[in-house]
C-alpha cells in the first residue's frame, strides 16, 4: 500500500516538473518571438547583416583611395626625375647611341602614358613583326562576324613563301582552320600561314584600320611585308593589350601564342615577368615588340639594322636598362603619392 502511494506521488511530481518545463519554454519562446517581430524595437537575424554607415568621416576612406589613384594617374615631369632615374636614362641613351648600326626604341607605360623613345620615326623593313597587326585584325573580323575561326583555308602553290614555319613542308591541298593559321603565324612565325591569312582579309580595310589608330607605316600597295618604325610597333602592342582586356574570353588563347612566340629578343634577366612578344628578322633587320606584364604593364618596341650578328647582347641590355628605369619610375611614383595623400 505504502509503495503504491509513493509511486503515485512520484508520478505526480514528474508531471508537475514537465508542466513547469513546458511553461518556462513557452515563456522564453514568447520573449524571443517578441524580439523577432519587433516587440521591443530590436531585430535578431540569423544571417549576416551588411550596413552602410552614413555620415562617417571620409578622410580615412574613399577620398584617400580616390586621391591615391588620381596621383598615380599624374605623370612625373622630367624635372622631377630623381638623379638615379636620370642616370638610367643616360645609360639607355648611351647604349643606343653607341650602336654601329641604326637602332630605335619606343616605350610606353600603359597606366600613365609615359613615353620614351630613341629614333622612333626611322623606318625599317618590317620582317615578321608585321604579322601581329594582321592577326589582331583577323580577330576583329571574327568579332564582327566576318569570318569564323573554324573556317577552313586550303594551302595552295600561290601561298608558298620560303623561310620560317612548318607549312612549307606540307603538300599543296593541306587544309587549316584560321585558328590554326593564327597559331602558326605567331608561334612559328610561319610565312605561309601569314600569307594565307592576308589573302583572307581586305587590304584596303586593314590599311585604313591601322591608319585610324595612328600608324604611319604598314603595307605599301599590295606588299604584305611592308615597313615599320618603333612608334608603330608600340601602337600594335598597345592595341593588342587593350583588345585582350576588352575580350577576356579570347585572352588566354591569344596570349598563349605570344608567350610561345619564336626568338624572344626583349628578355629580362629574372625571367619571372611574362612577356607577350612578336619578333622579326632578316639578314638586314632584327626587331622585337612586346607587352611586358610587370606589376605596371608597359609596351616596348625595339628595331635595328643589326642583321644576324651581335644582336642578342644588344637587345638583352636594352630591354633590361629600360625595365630598370620603369621600376625606378614606379618606385618614385609610389613614394610621391604616399607622401601626397597620407602625409
Amino acid at each position: 500500500m505504502i509503495f503504491k502511494m509513493l509511486k503515485n506521488s512520484f508520478v505526480v511530481l514528474i508531471v508537475f516538473l514537465l508542466l513547469s518545463f513546458v511553461y518556462i519554454i513557452s515563456s522564453q519562446k514568447s520573449k524571443i518571438s517578441s524580439y523577432e517581430y519587433g516587440g521591443d524595437n530590436n531585430v535578431i537575424n540569423d544571417a549576416l547583416v551588411i550596413e552602410n554607415n552614413i555620415g562617417m568621416d571620409k578622410k580615412i576612406g574613399d577620398s584617400n583611395i580616390d586621391s591615391f589613384i588620381s596621383c598615380y594617374e599624374e605623370p612625373i615631369e622630367k624635372e622631377d626625375f630623381t638623379d638615379e632615374m636620370n642616370k638610367k636614362l643616360n645609360e639607355i641613351n648611351k647604349h643606343f647611341a653607341s650602336s654601329p648600326t641604326k637602332v630605335s626604341f619606343t616605350y610606353e607605360d600603359l597606366f600613365t602614358g609615359l613615353h620614351l623613345s630613341y629614333n622612333e620615326n626611322s623606318t625599317y623593313f618590317a620582317a615578321s613583326v608585321i604579322k601581329s597587326p594582321v592577326v589582331l585584325y583577323v580577330y576583329k573580323m571574327y568579332l564582327n562576324n566576318e569570318l569564323s575561326l573554324d573556317e577552313v583555308l586550303t594551302y595552295q602553290s600561290s601561298h608558298y613563301v620560303a623561310g620560317t614555319g612548318s607549312i612549307q613542308y606540307q603538300k599543296f591541298g593541306t587544309k587549316y582552320t584560321i585558328r590554326e593559321l593564327i597559331a602558326k603565324t605567331i608561334i612559328e612565325s610561319d610565312n605561309i600561314a601569314y600569307t594565307m591569312l592576308c589573302q583572307r582579309v581586305n587590304n584596303s580595310n586593314i590599311r585604313n584600320f591601322w591608319k585610324e589608330k595612328g600608324v604611319t607605316t604598314f603595307w605599301y600597295g599590295n606588299n604584305i611585308w611592308g615597313r615599320v618604325n618603333s612608334r608603330d610597333g608600340a601602337i600594335y602592342m598597345k592595341e593588342l593589350y587593350l583588345f585582350l582586356n576588352d575580350h577576356p574570353e579570347l585572352k588566354e588563347e591569344i596570349l598563349s601564342y605570344y608567350y610561345k612566340s619564336a626568338t624572344r629578343l626583349i628578355n629580362l634577366n629574372n625571367n619571372t615577368i611574362p612577356i607577350a612578344h612578336k619578333s622579326g628578322w632578316t639578314s638586314a633587320a632584327i626587331h622585337d615588340m612586346a607587352i611586358v606584364y610587370s606589376e605596371q604593364p608597359y609596351v616596348l618596341s625595339i628595331n635595328s639594322l643589326m642583321g644576324y650578328n651581335n644582336f642578342t647582347s644588344f637587345f638583352y641590355k636594352a630591354s633590361n636598362l629600360i625595365n630598370e628605369f620603369h621600376k625606378l619610375y614606379w618606385d618614385k611614383k609610389s613614394e610621391r603619392c604616399y607622401k601626397k595623400v597620407f602625409e
